[in-house]
């Protein structure tokens, strides 16, 4: 066979005629990437407002209510159904998280390439696009975080979905396409706002792409359409009158140049790197950053340049990329660049919806759509000999483009707060296991867990989601906080579990210290009740104070209170540590009712003045004993 013979061979096997062979290959690409972004997600975690939205379902049980709660500042009925299965069936169960994620991942490969099969044609173009689609680094970073591939990913497989029914529908008039492709917009609102942008996708894509008419003869056959965008438009309004009157949170508009400023780092570091392969972290070096930022924009132009060469009509599918690009950044930098700044930027999940948008946009500037047909320019053919050095330089291109993928997804992945919560976490649940194995419910000394699990920014309260009894309840196991008695556990910092034993170092009976001189109440009238000293406030909430009996110099200090409400009501704990009244760390002590309570709170250190009680207007509340002291290993 010569060689002419051979290379003719090969392009005709290359054109991947057979459906067979299409679909192998799509599914090999597909199991490839799931498993290449498994790897790298697989040592993440729950981390950050995951902990927040996970009790919130626990706290609440599942009803309408819960699920219009606002998620934030987001209407997400979808994503509160989610998060509560899992909580319910596989609590704190990142594995079965993390595939729930690579489903959808996978999915949206699936139905991004039938898109680009529909409007390009069946090929070897719709499979090298999925692939470049399904190994942008923006993968990596939504994946390994639940809350945002929960908001986002749901979203995007729902909203190409909407997208591949509707180019359906303009080539065939079928009504269940159009009907499919409104009930997948629908639902996909039920995840993200951003799914408000679909009819503006549909809209660029039918002026712009799919009829290659003149841009005037095409508006003109849209308007003959008002009927079918007018269904478009009646769920999104509707979504929008809901979202904008019980789920948007105002705050100052950003100046339009800090706007472009966000723009400029979304595409030139965030998004344009992340999909050819390049991780540019918000603190990378200058240098790297800077030579990154080049190459990848003059790998853009050229492409731009190289598709606008074959055919002069591949403009319209850049103008449709960058329409959508922009109302991709200002529908999330409006909102949010006033109070966050231009740093979320590197959020990953606000990049999601270009990168399957890019693809597409490449698809149309590239092959198609039926380039040659509906009035379009038939694509300029080049010599052999360019035709040859465009094909090599894209092949020396692959591994270079794979390589820097890799390494870029493997350093998102060690950046991620994921794996140290993983860490944090495990500890904690062993640590649990252990102290319940008896069948004794375990006390712990109440805390806030490291901002690698959840942040200090995340912290709404009350109730204060970084506390260990907001969080730890998800595990499942009986669990009890702040009693002074036994077995009673602290949690260091890397969340293992150490047994410790309040041992008083002042105080005593509640009426003893007020004998004594060292409780002094206000706003509030006393009786003496058998043992107990209880106070009664007036219209004013009653203050007590106590000066401890010794001076108190050591580090941290807790106070073990023994007393009883008449009411469910809150009673506030502050504390001078030589500074005047602050509130407590957990300065609440809230109660579930009438009845005896016996808690322990942190009262911080060095030294501690003194610390006093308000007791809410028109509540009695009755003191049995107050001792401050420290905690010492049981061992």
């Amino acid at each position: 066979m010569t060689s002419v013979a051979a290379a003719r061979q090969l392009s005709a096997r290359l054109t991947l005629r057979s459906p067979v062979l299409r679909l192998a290959l799509l599914l090999v690409i597909v199991a490839a990437q799931v498993t290449a972004i498994g790897w790298f997600t697989t040592r993440s975690y729950f981390f950050f407002d995951d902990y927040i939205f996970l009790r919130q379902g626990q706290r609440s049980g599942l009803s309408l209510g819960f699920l219009l709660e606002p998620l934030n500042p987001h209407f997400s009925p979808g994503h509160r159904l989610v998060n509560w299965l899992l909580d319910t069936f596989f609590p704190l169960n990142f594995g079965v998280a993390q595939g729930v994620l690579l489903a959808c991942f996978a999915a949206s490969v699936l139905v991004l390439h039938k898109v680009l099969a529909e409007l390009c044609g069946p090929g070897l173009g719709p499979l090298l696009l999925s692939l470049l689609y399904g190994t942008s680094l923006i993968h990596v970073g939504v994946i390994q975080w639940w809350n945002g591939g929960l908001l986002t990913l749901p979203a995007t497989v729902l909203s190409l979905l909407s997208i591949l029914a509707y180019i359906r529908h303009h080539r065939t008039g079928s009504s269940r396409m159009l009907v499919l492709s409104l009930a997948a917009m629908g639902l996909a609102l039920l995840f993200y706002v951003k799914a408000v942008l679909v009819p503006l996708y549909l809209v660029l894509l039918r002026v712009l792409v799919l009829d290659q008419r003149p841009v005037k003869a095409s508006l003109a056959s849209l308007s003959r359409e008002r009927a079918t965008w007018g269904l478009y438009a009646a769920p999104v309004g509707l979504y929008l009158v809901v979202f904008l009157s019980g789920y948007w949170q105002p705050s100052e508009l950003p100046e339009p140049g800090y706007l472009v400023h966000y723009l400029q780092i979304s595409w030139t570091r965030v998004f344009a790197p992340s999909f050819f392969g390049l991780h540019i972290a918000g603190d990378q070096a200058p240098a790297f950053a800077g030579a990154a930022i080049i190459a990848v924009q003059l790998l853009v132009v050229a492409l731009i340049a190289w598709s606008l060469l074959r055919s002069g009509s591949a403009w319209r599918a850049w103008a449709f990329f960058a329409v959508a690009f922009v109302a991709n950044v200002v529908i999330i930098g409006v909102p949010r660049l006033s109070d966050w700044g231009a740093g979320i930027a590197y959020t990953p999940r606000y990049h999601l919806e270009p990168t399957y948008l890019f693809p597409i946009a490449l698809g149309a500037a590239f092959l198609g759509p039926q380039l040659g047909q509906r009035g379009a320019d038939v694509p300029t053919r080049h010599s052999p000999r360019l035709r040859m050095l465009l094909v090599t330089g894209l092949v020396l291109l692959i591994p270079v483009r794979f390589g820097a993928a890799w390494s870029g997804g493997k350093r998102i992945s060690e950046d991620s707060p994921g794996h140290l919560a993983s860490r944090y976490m495990h500890n904690v649940e062993e640590g649990l296991r252990q102290a319940t194995a008896t069948g004794v419910t375990p006390v712990i000394v109440d805390g806030t867990v490291p901002d690698y699990v959840v942040a200090s920014w995340a912290v709404y309260g009350p109730p204060y989601h970084n506390r260990y009894s907001e969080v730890f309840p998800l595990f499942g196991h009986p669990l009890a906080f702040d009693r002074p008695e036994r077995p009673l556990f602290s949690v260091t910092g890397d969340g293992t579990l150490q047994e410790v034993a309040f041992t008083p170092a002042t105080g005593g009976g509640a009426a003893h210290l007020w004998g004594a001189g060292a409780l002094i109440v206000e706003h509030g009238a006393l009786e003496h009740v058998g043992g107990e000293l209880c106070v009664r406030s007036n219209r004013f909430p009653a203050t007590i104070d106590l000066t401890p009996l010794v001076p108190l110099n050591g580090a941290d200090w807790y106070l073990a209170l023994h007393y009883t409400p008449d009411a469910a009501l809150p009673v506030w704990l502050f504390v001078d540590n030589g500074e005047g009244y602050r509130p407590a760390d957990d300065a609440v002590l809230a109660t579930a009712g009438p009845g005896k309570v016996s808690t322990l709170k942190s009262l911080g250190g060095p030294i501690v003045e003194r610390l006093r009680l308000d007791v809410p207007s028109g509540a009695r509340v009755c003191l049995d004993r107050m001792e401050v002291g420290h905690l010492v290993s049981a061992g």
